[in-house]
């Protein structure tokens, strides 16, 4: 991943959509999402050898593998959910990126109840 790709695309299509959205705003948000794509098309090689690296790490470490998968799911939703948002909020639609936020806010709490449901039978077990 070299930052100076990534910037020289975000400063193209951002050049690009500040010129075309006087005469055609629809168009200008097409290229600033195709813009976006472009980026996170750039960057997954880089993120996907993290992931690789860290599921080594965890495999060696003994601890169990679904806390790690379910951290990296949220970590997935939230970026998600914040592009998306942007996305609509960029495309003046501000109603639909909060709706778009409140979405994502409650996959995330709805990912994580397994894990609070086994804590909270870890503490009962505790106190009885």
């Amino acid at each position: 991943m070299d930052i100076f790709q990534i910037a020289a695309i975000a400063i193209i299509g951002t050049i690009l959509a500040i010129t075309v959205k006087p005469y055609r705003a629809e168009i200008a948000v097409l290229i600033s999402v195709g813009t976006g794509v472009l980026i996170l098309l750039q960057i997954i090689g880089s993120v996907s050898g993290i992931f690789s690296e860290f599921y080594s790490l965890i495999a060696k470490s003994g601890v169990d593998l679904s806390y790690f998968t379910l951290i990296v799911k949220i970590i997935g939703i939230a970026y998600v959910t914040q592009l998306a948002s942007e996305i609509c909020k960029d495309a003046g639609q501000g109603a639909v990126a909060l709706k778009v936020e409140l979405a994502g806010k409650a996959l995330v709490m709805l990912m994580t109840m397994p894990v609070l449901s086994q804590f909270l039978q870890v503490i009962i077990e505790i106190l009885q």
